[in-house]
């Protein structure tokens, strides 16, 4: 789903018979309803395969700060109106913070107070949560940390001082205050922090200056800052980055606040290495890019603009962010739950199929990881691009063609490493039959295969 930006629109962008999105296939979506058209929201994938949308800083380019929510269900293909929270402070929501909690609860803030919400996604209905907040959200950004704890740095009132929410408690704490300045003082900007696969976060400042924040130690490493250019030192003032599958991090930055042009770098873990630009990058600044991880590894771009691209990282799994498939996938039968079958040999071995599944029908999947151990795509406010949730693949032996099973109610949306979980998927239709090499994806990274027989 690619939203047309400042309008009600959205469009589909479909892989081909190989896979490829690059040669996809774009197509309309319904649009949102007449008069809502935001620029600058919060979004997620809920945990039962929908999405939602909420706020907007801007509604047809004006300011506007926003309180609308909307779910669309792929199923049906219709958005539905969601009541916004009805309790003091929430008539504006705007370019607001958001995530999905690994209980399942999608949490949003108000982009302009210290509120946070969270609500369930079955019923649709709002909470309170996140008291002790020192300081409002407003330009704040949000990352999820290995053990489901929120990581965010105020660009308010109390500027640079960090804290972490934890969902069991529903409340804020002070965490360690970073060692250097991030927030741009001017426009309280500041760029996106990323969870790597070794359970670091490199936070990119809206100033230059970069940082590393070590959970398990509650402590910082030293980062390099962006480079000087002519026009002044880069930055990320609002902008992406995004995690790639061999473990280095893409982002973009730019000179100043809002200028041009914009340069993309990868971190390596040490260093910030110069990359090959985006096509429209010299006339671009880095708040205008969004980035979200394909099902391929690759990473698709857009800036605002009629021109989308997709960048391919250098090839390179990170070993410990792999999903791993532990059972045979069963029918869900109103005897749900039934045992799972713990994988083995034949499973593995390419040759003989471990089952067979039937088309329409629906399954029920056990695994390990099977949400990655991080958010894939990043921004801070303003969007969230992530895919911390299992895709079903097949790709049949015979032909070589990739076809996606719809996958849905996650047990958890959790990213700890290690981390046991299911997803259903149902098997549609419309898919090519005969032996088939199936995995499960999370931002980018393949699990192992296995071989089942699609009839």
């Amino acid at each position: 789903m690619v939203h047309a930006v400042g309008t009600e629109r959205w469009w589909r962008l479909t892989p081909d018979a190989n896979g490829s999105y690059l040669d996809g296939t774009w197509s309309q979506m319904p649009s949102m309803p007449t008069g809502y058209s935001p620029t600058y929201f919060a979004s997620s994938v809920l945990p039962d395969g929908r999405v939602i949308v909420s706020g907007g800083e801007y509604i047809a380019g004006q300011v506007a700060y926003s309180n609308r929510t909307l779910v669309f269900d792929p199923l049906t293909d219709v958005w539905t109106e969601v009541p916004p929270p009805n309790m003091p402070g929430w008539d504006r929501i705007g370019d607001a913070s958001a995530v999905v909690l690994a209980n399942n609860k999608f949490m949003l803030s108000s982009a302009v107070n210290d509120k946070t919400v969270l609500l369930d996604a079955k019923s649709l209905t709002w909470t309170a949560t996140g008291t002790n907040k020192n300081g409002s959200h407003n330009e704040a950004n949000w990352t999820t940390l290995p053990d489901d704890t929120i990581y965010s740095i105020d660009c308010a009132e109390n500027i640079n001082n960090a804290e972490i929410y934890d969902p069991a408690t529903g409340a804020w704490s002070a965490a360690a205050t970073p060692p250097v300045a991030l927030v741009d003082p001017t426009s309280r900007e500041i760029g996106p922090g990323v969870l790597r696969a070794d359970g670091s976060v490199i936070v990119f400042g809206g100033n230059g200056h970069n940082v590393v924040y070590h959970h398990a130690t509650k402590s910082y490493a030293s980062a390099p800052d962006f480079p000087f250019a002519a026009n002044g030192q880069f930055d990320v003032a609002d902008g992406t980055a995004a995690l790639l599958p061999n473990g280095n991090v893409l982002v973009l930055a730019s000179p100043g606040v809002f200028e041009a042009p914009t340069l993309a770098y990868e971190w390596d873990g040490v260093a910030l290495n110069t990359i090959n630009q985006p096509s429209n990058a010299a006339s671009s600044t880095s708040y205008q890019y969004n980035t979200m991880l394909l099902p391929t590894g690759e990473i698709l771009v857009t800036s605002q603009s009629g021109t989308i691209e997709i960048y391919t990282p250098a090839p390179g799994i990170t070993e410990n962010a792999i999903p791993v498939i532990t059972a045979v996938p069963r029918p869900i039968t109103d005897a749900d739950p039934d045992p799972f079958i713990p994988v083995g040999p034949p499973s593995f071995t390419g040759v003989l199929p471990a089952m067979t599944l039937n088309l329409g029908r629906h399954y029920k999947l056990l695994g390990t990881q099977l949400h990655g151990i991080s958010h894939g795509a990043y921004y801070g406010d303003d969007a969230q691009s992530f895919t911390n949730y299992p895709l079903v693949q097949f790709t049949n032996t015979a032909t070589g063609h990739v076809s996606y099973a719809r996958t849905y109610d996650f047990s958890t949306m959790s990213i700890k490493p290690g981390v046991a979980s299911t997803t259903k998927f149902e098997i549609p239709t419309t898919i090519e039959r005969g032996v088939s090499k199936m995995v499960v994806i999370a931002n980018g990274i393949a699990s192992p295969p296995m071989v089942v027989n699609l009839k």
